[in-house]
């Protein structure tokens, strides 16, 4: 407003960086090039936001919070989630270094966005999530869509993927083992065409029994909240996201 050269009462002035200062965003509006009201807003972190970030430090993974808000706005979420790592002021593209950098440190970085300014990121990250309630856009651009106050299941998604990486290394290594060493008895005279093909057969059976045990995981299940009770849906609310957690390896 400063820069439009609009006047500001000094009374408004004065509130709005005292709201500022109390961890609140600050919108001020105005008309016929004076600023009549500022609107404070709250960003509230969602309630199953503070488990969710003890279990995927559980997991070995690192946790930031990314944020456009202000210095004491973005602390005050961060303080309320228990994420220790917090970058505020930031703008779309600002976020897509910020996950470039985090990249070179830990090597694979998936974000957690629900605004419309995170489709941008989440097209840079390795994996991008949205949670339920995220604007169309930044479904679009995720990987991954959360159902609708589902943030509890995000370190559900990452013991799912863990599982599935696991389950398609062990397939991997049985089948070249398994064509390596039946390739050299091959070309050794001692494996005979119709006992290759059974084998053959044995392997690929192995292969899907393997990938069937996918199916003994469990069902995602609530994360309990710090009062007790389970981690209830909850209306839209300005959650802790963007969070960028990082795994290195």
């Amino acid at each position: 407003m400063s820069e439009l050269g609009w006047s500001v009462a000094p009374a408004l002035g004065e509130r709005g960086r005292s709201l500022e200062a109390d961890g609140y965003s600050v919108i001020y509006v105005g008309w016929d090039e004076c600023v009549r009201a500022a609107l404070a807003l709250d960003d509230a972190a969602l309630p199953e936001a503070r488990s969710a970030v003890k279990a995927l430090r559980n997991r070995g993974l690192h946790v930031m919070l990314l944020s456009g808000d202000l210095a004491h706005a973005t602390q005050r979420v961060a303080v309320a989630a228990a994420i220790e790592k917090a970058q505020f002021g930031l703008s779309p593209e600002d976020k897509r270094v910020a996950v470039r950098r985090l990249r070179q440190e830990y090597d694979v970085v998936a974000m957690v966005g629900d605004g419309l300014n995170d489709g941008p990121v989440l097209a840079e990250a390795d994996v991008g999530i949205a949670v339920g309630s995220a604007t169309d856009l930044a479904r679009e651009t995720a990987a991954v869509v959360l159902p609708r106050g589902g943030l509890w299941m995000l370190p559900w998604v990452v013991d799912v993927s863990r599982a599935v990486r696991k389950t398609i290394l062990t397939n991997l290594l049985w089948a070249f083992g398994y064509n390596l060493i039946a390739l050299s008895l091959a070309v050794l005279g001692l494996l005979q065409p119709v006992l290759a093909a059974a084998v053959m057969a044995g392997s690929s059976i192995l292969v899907v029994l393997n990938s069937l045990r996918l199916e003994r995981m469990p069902d995602p299940v609530p994360t309990p909240l710090s009062g007790g009770g389970e981690a209830q849906s909850t209306p839209d609310t300005l959650s802790l996201l963007p969070v960028a957690a990082i795994e290195q390896g």
